[in-house]
């Protein structure tokens, strides 16, 4: 796609008039300017890519027509089956985790979240067992936060640190 323009953006506000400076130059389309952009794009691979056999190669999509959002989740679905795509969605969608990225591409193999979830769920006890054992053997906490810190985050839990071995 980047490709097909020289432009500094994907989706430009305007590129009418190369090389003029526009309020909205920065920003990003609108909702109904992209929907009418993917319909130019659409009609433009149509008529320009037509087959032999005179079918289109994108054809009208029996659902509903397509929109900014389903073009966005197209593009999630190929960005993240690329090496390094994963990332690469999750860092252009802003998204907080891979685990949304995944859902949001429509990736149906996440049976490895269950594995990263308990990860995060054992390295959070771990964490909190050496607060807890730390705190208790007299380790000094001071700022805003640190009467909560003692006396609700982390007393309050029922895990004890580990002593030696697994």
């Amino acid at each position: 796609m980047e490709t097909l323009s020289g432009h500094r953006f994907l989706f430009p506000a305007s590129i009418t008039i190369p090389g003029s400076r526009r309020p909205n130059d920065d920003s990003a389309r609108t909702g109904a300017g992209m929907n009418a952009d993917i319909e130019i794009l659409i009609a433009w691979v149509n008529e320009t890519f037509r087959r032999p056999d005179s079918a289109v190669p994108i054809p009208p999509d029996p659902t509903r027509r397509v929109h900014a959002a389903r073009f966005r989740r197209s593009l999630a679905y190929f960005i993240v089956r690329r090496p390094w795509g994963l990332i690469a969605a999750a860092l252009q969608y802003a998204h907080v985790s891979t685990k949304v990225t995944r859902s949001y591409s429509g990736s149906a193999d996440t049976s490895w979240m269950d594995d990263l979830a308990i990860e995060r769920l054992e390295m959070v006890v771990e964490q909190t067992g050496d607060d807890l054992a730390l705190l208790e053997g007299g380790e000094h906490v001071s700022g805003p936060s640190a009467a909560e810190y003692r006396a609700g985050n982390v007393a309050r839990l029922p895990v004890r640190p580990r002593t030696g071995g697994l």
